[in-house]
């Protein structure tokens, strides 16, 4: 009798939770210590609560997700279920943004059951197979020599763009930190120093950690001088490539490659974007580094805006594109708006 019962409260808590969004009901399913095993480097919240997060960050992603059940087998204390979602990529996915795709993926979970309630949780989702269909490559087994996240110099080029990108940014900024930032609108110069030191933060979080920061981003001192900040945290994120090499690990966003050396390439471009970004505010553009000549280039990106909490202000960005690469002639670049 038993073993019909955890059946159906697992069965419910699929339509329940996944299908109907009422994730207050993970109160009624999970155990306030349970114990989840997943194959993700970030690590979920603790009982019932973390439970109902992941559903909620996920259907957020996917807000027209819907699950069907494929198999559920019960024996003894334990219940696996195979299941089949089917969803549209509207929202963010970790740091993903939007991309308008549907994708459909399959996943198992087996649960432990002790009194009425889950008390352990073994995860195994497609995340390769959505990725994949949301345009990332996605490689079976090693990444193939060549194949990898693009990297078309080597690491100690890349961290010294970050180098002298970031110099040149804080100097355009100096003393134009009220300035508005055409390239990000509703941004000043000042909004723009702070994302980009934000996100230097962000990294060597990534690194010291071995796993996303969470909760980001943390309540930082308001009267904090933004120049002070990114020179700071520049000089730290250089400090920390210094000591690494391109294959040191560090959690990253891309499965593939939790390196380092993935962090170092991308380091570069949100350097040499955002200090293109403040240049334009003072009105003075300068070329790429002549190293980026020969590297075309596409990353995601957006318009900027700034979003104000009741103890502190991060940046947030909205879903477009940006891509730049190098024009004709010797030291010119061309770069481009949104797409």
């Amino acid at each position: 009798m038993r073993v019909a019962e955890n059946e159906a409260l697992i069965r419910r808590f699929y339509e329940e939770v996944w299908n109907l969004g009422n994730v207050a009901f993970t109160e009624q399913v999970f155990a306030d210590d349970y114990v989840r095993h997943d194959l993700r480097p970030t690590r979920a919240l603790p009982g019932p609560e973390g439970q109902a997060a992941i559903a909620t960050d996920f259907r957020a992603a996917f807000p027209d997700l819907h699950t069907e059940l494929d198999l559920v087998l019960g024996e003894g204390d334990l219940v696996a279920a195979r299941w089949t979602a089917e969803g549209t990529n509207t929202g963010t996915w970790g740091e993903r943004p939007p991309t308008g795709r549907r994708v459909r993926f399959s996943g198992v979970n087996i649960f432990r059951l002790m009194d009425g309630k889950v008390v352990e949780l073994w995860n195994h989702r497609d995340d390769l197979g959505v990725m994949q269909q949301l345009g990332a490559e996605v490689f079976a087994g090693a990444v193939p020599t060549g194949r990898g996240y693009p990297r078309t110099v080597d690491y100690e080029t890349y961290v010294e763009h970050v180098r002298q990108d970031g110099r040149r940014l804080a100097a355009a900024a100096s003393g134009n930190l009220s300035n508005d930032v055409p390239s990000c609108p509703g941004w000043t110069v000042s909004d723009l120093v702070s994302h980009v030191a934000e996100v230097y933060e962000h990294k060597i979080a990534c690194t010291a950690l071995g796993s996303p920061p969470d909760p980001w981003p943390p309540a930082w001192p308001s009267e904090r001088d933004p120049l002070e900040w990114l020179g700071d945290a520049h000089q730290r994120l250089l400090g920390m490539f210094e000591a690494s090499d391109a294959t040191t690990p560090s959690a990253t966003w891309w499965p593939p490659d939790q390196t380092v050396g993935f962090w170092a390439r991308r380091m570069a471009q949100e350097t040499a974007v955002h200090r293109i970004d403040a240049e334009l505010a003072v009105g003075s553009p300068t070329p790429w580094t002549p190293s980026w000549r020969s590297t075309a280039w596409t990353r995601s990106s957006s318009s900027c805006s700034r979003v104000t909490g009741p103890t502190n202000r991060t940046m947030r960005r909205r879903d477009s594109a940006w891509r730049s690469r190098p024009a004709e002639g010797p030291g010119s670049s061309r770069s481009s708006g949104r797409l």
